[in-house]
């Protein structure tokens, strides 16, 4: 499986969608899968 490099920007942007989500009340799995990011990651 290739890896992929994400900009800083992507980054960023996924980490303040995974907030949004925990705010939410998701779980991190749950988060992993919508962000498409191992849960290791």
């Amino acid at each position: 499986m290739a890896r992929r490099e994400h900009t800083p920007d992507q980054v960023l942007a996924k980490l303040r969608d995974a907030d949004v989500m925990q705010a939410e009340g998701l779980t991190v799995a749950e988060i992993a899968k919508r962000l498409e990011v191992s849960e290791q990651t």
